[in-house]
């Protein structure tokens, strides 16, 4: 299946697609876009593949470049050079112009089907996360697949959510992590780790200053913030499982600012 887009993969990105293409993606990014393309609900089908698509920018990329390809081939649109290592893309890069406005106002039609990238830095150049119900589904996998893997009990009680970032700026990792409090389920414990791998790990990753706002989007909403500690960790104690969806994480990760 779309054997020729292949071709044109491997002249436009020959790195990062002879990457992905070595292990099991290649195939997903295939199924994925191909149930997009198709009507259904990829993000159901391939919540851990979504879960990668939002977490990771390379994934994005090839993600974008690789189903602009299929709908133009899709459509007929697509022409495969007959010489290998020996063609002009030119024309190929003023088609998919014409696909990629295409695809926007697709992706606008069809906001069910659609990659939400639940990141940003604000005009402070700060980074800002927002949880959402959509995000929170394809990180957690249904409840029959948790043992062992998300639902881990220990004292702190089951692990809710486990998010990693790496792909918004060089030099910042973030992790978010929400464990509900053995003693009362319907709270929970949001644990934000900030690693700024210049500084050179513990104990030089205290002083990032992280605001928590529980609904952001809301005219009532409440905010706290805290300094990491020398792990680079924030505590927020007490929150709502019912809040995890409407939390928004700003990280001031330059001390300067």
């Amino acid at each position: 299946m779309y054997r020729q887009t292949d071709k044109i993969l491997n002249e436009l990105f020959v790195n990062d697609w002879q990457a992905v293409a070595n292990g099991s993606i290649e195939q997903e990014l295939y199924a994925y876009i191909d149930a997009e393309l198709s009507g259904r609900d990829a993000q159901v089908e391939f919540p851990a593949l979504f879960a990668e698509i939002v977490r990771s920018r390379r994934t994005q990329e090839l993600y974008k470049e690789l189903k602009t390809l299929l709908q133009a081939e899709k459509e007929g649109r697509l022409e495969v050079p007959p010489v290998h290592h020996r063609f002009n893309f030119a024309y190929l890069k003023t088609d998919l112009k014409t696909v990629a406005e295409t695809e926007e106002k697709h992706i606008e039609a069809a906001p069910a089907t659609s990659i939400s990238i639940p990141w940003h830095f604000n005009k402070l150049g700060r980074l800002v996360i927002d949880f959402s119900t959509q995000l929170l589904d394809s990180l957690v996998p249904p409840t029959a697949q948790l043992a062992g893997i998300k639902s881990v009990r220990s004292k702190a009680g089951k692990t809710l959510v486990d998010y990693m970032l790496d792909a918004a700026k060089e030099d910042l990792q973030v992790q978010i992590v929400a464990r509900e409090l053995s003693s009362d389920p319907s709270l929970c414990t949001v644990t934000v780790k900030v690693d700024v791998p210049s500084r050179g790990g513990w104990p030089n990753l205290g002083e990032t200053m992280v605001t928590l706002t529980i609904g952001a989007a809301e005219p009532k909403q409440s905010s706290q913030s805290q300094l990491t500690d020398a792990f680079g960790e924030a505590h927020f104690e007490n929150i709502n499982v019912t809040d995890l969806p409407n939390l928004q994480f700003e990280i001031d990760s330059d001390p300067s600012s």
